[in-house]
């Protein structure tokens, strides 16, 4: 899982933004999140580096829109890569064990494996 993953679009803030006042010092970016486990992973992010993660719609695939500085957004995507490997790595061992417990512990040769 990398922000490769999660398909960022920008929207610049202009001079009438209620936000940023026109200073384009925050941009609001829509990021495309199909995974409801990485949709979870990316709104509980955004609120532990105190963004506002929002959702426009109840669809489950709506993007999701964070407004912040351009750093924030890159710091962001940052930690969202460096979390999602380790997240990957987990979700790997109990997929696994999953399989292993219910399928048998042959289930999952060499390729198969996640």
């Amino acid at each position: 899982m990398s922000s490769r993953d999660i398909a960022p679009h920008g929207h610049t803030h202009g001079a009438s933004c209620a936000v940023c006042g026109g200073t384009g010092e925050v941009e609001e970016r829509s990021y495309g999140i199909g995974d409801r486990y990485v949709r979870a992973f990316f709104i509980a992010l955004c609120r532990s580096m105190g963004l506002a993660p929002a959702v426009k719609t109840r669809k489950p695939t709506a993007p999701v829109y964070v407004v912040a500085s351009a750093a924030q957004h890159d710091a962001l995507l940052s930690r969202f890569d460096a979390l999602g490997a380790v997240l990957d790595a987990r979700l790997a061992d109990v997929t696994t064990a999953f399989v292993s417990e219910h399928c048998g512990p042959g289930a999952l040769r060499g390729g198969d494996r996640p």
